[in-house]
């Protein structure tokens, strides 16, 4: 194989690795990033569902239920 193309099939061969590698740790980082953003959009939501029973405790906390003047014991 003449050194020329020896050359060039080293430099194929290492682009593509690099390539390659660049894909991998692209797919790391996005990977990553996706598993940062549904931790945050989680507690979000957990923030949000604690907010809103939150208030229904204290909607139904400060709810008091008149007893009814004629009621019939038993």
């Amino acid at each position: 194989m003449p050194p020329s193309l020896r050359k060039a099939v080293a430099a194929a061969i290492g682009g593509g690795a690099i390539a390659i590698a660049s894909v991998l740790s692209l797919a790391q980082v996005v990977t990553m990033v996706w598993k940062v953003s549904a931790t945050y959009h989680t507690k979000i939501l957990l923030v949000y569902g604690l907010y809103v029973t939150g208030i229904q405790e204290k909607t139904s906390c400060s709810v008091k239920r008149i007893p009814k003047q004629n009621a019939k014991h038993s």
